[in-house]
């Protein structure tokens, strides 16, 4: 079959990961990954697929956006609570902001709300002991819903490493931007076997080679 395609499902599997490549006769195909460990980093794409003698061309758009929020941390006075502050990117102050401070899985938290000058106060029964709760699992959690935008967030402390900051603040974008792109990649038909000769890394994974499956996985 060197030089021809066969329509249908191509797979890699790795352990109790896998990857799907379905070739569909519309010449559109269909992408399916979990190779990844994170489940954030899995991919999905759909595009076209071309013929050009014995190698197949895949094509497609990806998009990307930049992200919603970011955190700055810095020392404030003195004391054990801490204050979170909550700004667009214009540096206008949002209120009503419910926010928390926990640590990794605890389900019992209060949450506080932002003032007109979107700050709050988490108070000093609300830190943490660093045996019990390190940094990794030390979790700020915010929901922002108004007009202008609707976030929600979970994000882990330990990516703000400086252990005496007790002072958060969050800056909220209200309009990320999304850039598209188109790609491709290019795959050398061999048998029932599709090998990779264009090894570029998307999503941060590669997509390596594929062979022909009577069978898909996890969906």
């Amino acid at each position: 079959m060197f030089g021809q395609i066969r329509l249908g499902t191509y797979s890699q599997i790795d352990r109790s990961l896998y990857a799907d490549l379905q070739l569909l006769p519309d010449n559109k195909f269909d992408f399916y990954d979990t190779r990844n460990g994170s489940c954030f980093l899995w991919g999905h794409i759909t595009g076209k697929w071309k013929l050009n003698k014995d190698t197949i061309i895949f094509s497609w758009q990806s998009t990307s956006t930049e992200s919603s929020d970011s955190i700055i941390s810095s020392r404030g006075p003195r004391n054990k609570n801490v204050q979170v502050n909550f700004i667009y990117d214009n540096g206008t102050p949002i209120p009503n902001v419910q926010v928390s401070l926990s640590c990794l899985f605890d389900n019992d938290t209060k949450k506080y709300l932002t003032d007109v000058n979107g700050k709050v106060t988490i108070p000093q029964k609300q830190n943490f002991d660093k045996k019990m709760c390190p940094n990794s699992e030390r979790m700020l959690w915010f929901d922002v819903k108004n007009k202008i935008v609707k976030l929600s967030s979970n994000t882990s402390l330990d990516y703000y490493a400086d252990t005496l900051a007790n002072v958060l603040t969050v800056v909220i974008k209200r309009n990320p931007k999304t850039t598209y792109k188109a790609e491709t990649k290019k795959y050398l038909i061999k048998e029932s076997t599709l090998i990779d000769i264009d090894p570029k890394e998307f999503y941060n994974y590669n997509w390596g080679d594929f062979k022909f499956s009577t069978e898909k996985y996890g969906r």
